[in-house]
């Protein structure tokens, strides 16, 4: 399987889900689930307690959510950086069989919290009714460990190539914490065409200026 390597400034016309555009948003979304990250760290568990302990916050209900929180670790993800940063923006395919994403969602979220590194897994649903995910780990070796998870990779080989048409998947760096959501900075981001036969991959490098 061919791997593209495209240039800072390539455009491909015809594969418009690799529009660098994309990456300015996808960015800006990256940065805004950081805060809500930070934000939902901050909320009290109870008489006025720092939460200390793992969980999960659904917003706005459990059963119909538009975007969820999972902090494995809050204690280490309030002091730890720089941060190694994972972010997801896939688009769904007509074909998307909804069902069994959510199952293989529902098997994924007890793994979590046996992974070391991972210190929190953040999904929103955009207002294009895609959804974005993004990771935080405490270094690039715990990113690494996760792309070795069982059930994650799974979810990969069973569901992504139905249910998504294209995907977006960068990798990135969080210097200054989980405060500090303006100085994330995306490194790289790794294309996949699941609409092409046979699939079509590229890999492009985001310099500084991508990151503004």
């Amino acid at each position: 399987m061919t791997l593209i390597h495209l240039e800072p400034a390539d455009v491909l016309g015809e594969r418009p889900f690799t529009d660098l555009r994309h990456t300015q948003r996808d960015l800006q979304t990256l940065r805004f689930m950081v805060t809500c990250a930070w934000m939902a760290l901050e909320l009290p568990s109870g008489a006025g307690a720092e939460r200390s302990d793992p969980f999960i916050l659904h917003q706005p209900t459990a059963d119909q959510w538009t975007q969820r929180i999972v902090i494995t670790q809050p204690e280490r993800l309030r002091r730890h950086k720089p941060l190694t940063v994972v972010g997801f923006f896939g688009l769904k395919s007509t074909r998307a069989n909804v069902a069994l994403a959510q199952e293989l969602d529902r098997q994924l979220l007890p793994e979590l919290t046996a992974h070391a590194e991972l210190l929190a897994y953040l999904s929103i649903c955009l207002p294009t009714g895609n959804f974005a995910n993004l990771v935080l780990f405490a270094s690039p070796e715990g990113k690494d460990a996760w792309g070795q998870s069982e059930r994650h990779n799974l979810a990969v080989r069973v569901l992504t190539p139905d249910y998504y048409a294209a995907v977006r998947l960068y990798n990135g760096e969080l210097p200054g914490g989980i405060a500090a959501s303006e100085t994330l900075r995306l490194n790289l981001v790794k294309y996949y065409d699941y609409g092409s036969r046979p699939l079509w991959r590229a890999v492009r490098p985001l310099p500084r200026r991508e990151n503004l």
